[in-house]
């Protein structure tokens, strides 16, 4: 099956709620997670951060870090938890992680407080 249509999240404002919400009005649409950090997958609540709802799928999960053995590992430990396809960035040095957070900061962008 051809996929013309990408669905990618908005921080603050998709989450798996929404994503089974698009799933229902198509299932020809590629849905992606939210950014993860590799390092919060690694150490973090797994299950809050990658569980989702098996109707969702086709479902990309999106992770970011600056390791790219820690990125390995978290690829690793998404594909157990059912993943079949894995978007991977290897972040810049001038990105960041938000102190306390398990979501990437643009430090370009005036949100971040």
């Amino acid at each position: 099956m051809i996929r013309k249509v990408s669905v990618a999240p908005m921080m603050d404002c998709t989450d798996r709620h929404d994503r089974y919400f698009l799933r229902l009005i198509s299932k020809n649409v590629m849905l992606y997670t939210d950014m993860i950090v590799s390092e919060a997958i690694k150490r973090g609540d797994r299950k809050r951060l990658l569980s989702f709802n098996l109707k969702e799928k086709p479902l990309a999960l999106q992770i970011g870090g600056s390791s790219p053995k820690i990125l390995a590992e978290a690829a690793k430990i998404g594909e157990d938890f059912g993943n079949k396809e894995i978007s991977l960035k290897e972040l810049e040095d001038e990105e960041k992680i938000k102190e306390g957070s398990d979501e990437l900061v643009d430090p370009k962008s005036s949100d971040n407080d």
